[in-house]
């Protein structure tokens, strides 16, 4: 995905108006031309700097730069849009834009097609409407439905509240039963963690299908 290039001449290096050695990474999208200022001895670093910057700072996830998003190993701000109409996608993608640029560190923000992938919507707790915002932290394995209206001040405050973990995810889940006082508990989603992984106590789950005969 990326082409490297020795630029050695001393024309090449005044052109570029840098001090040699330099690390320059141009694009064709947002900010055309970024400089590593960090370590250039240390690949750590620098690979941490191309992965962020490698892909726009709030562009469309498809089949086929899904791996180069999901190479900054950082939760989705994922917006769904009907993309026959690109000027309403533009006009919500550029109220959000400082959004994702303020946060760019901690989630990548992206639009979506929901016509090829409005069925994620209901796994991430959404009704498959458009335009609509989730956070997918996929490295978790949770999802956190936004309610309300995409604008930039919203937004901006549901993605806060999430990189400060003050939001609760989306959970399938049964009510917790109203008395569970009895030796033996019942488990749903919303208490699993709290009953289960209590690491205070010695825990032996059954896992059962009210339909099946057997269990």
């Amino acid at each position: 995905k990326v082409k490297f290039l020795v630029a050695y001449k001393a024309e090449w290096i005044k052109d570029f108006e840098v001090s040699e050695p330099a690390v320059l990474l141009l694009r064709s999208f947002d900010e055309p031309r970024l400089e590593f200022t960090g370590d250039i001895s240390n690949q750590g670093e620098m690979g941490e700097f191309f992965a962020k910057y490698l892909v726009p700072m709030f562009g469309e996830l498809t089949f086929e730069n899904a791996g180069e998003y999901l190479g900054r190993n950082l939760p989705f701000v994922l917006l769904f849009v009907d993309k026959a109409n690109m000027e309403v996608v533009d006009s919500i993608r550029n109220t959000l834009k400082p959004v994702a640029a303020e946060f760019r560190k901690e989630v990548s923000f992206v639009y979506l097609d929901n016509a090829k992938f409005g069925s994620h919507q209901d796994r991430l707790g959404l009704e498959g409407k458009t335009p609509a915002l989730a956070i997918d932290d996929y490295t978790k394995n949770l999802h956190y439905p936004f309610r309300g209206p995409v604008g930039q001040l919203d937004v901006e405050e549901f993605v806060r509240s999430f990189v400060e973990g003050k939001l609760q995810p989306h959970l399938r889940s049964e009510e917790p039963p109203a008395s569970n006082d009895g030796p033996v508990k019942v488990v749903v989603g919303k208490t699993f963690e709290s009953i289960v992984m209590d690491s205070t106590k010695d825990v032996l789950v059954e896992f059962y299908a009210p339909w099946c005969g057997h269990c």
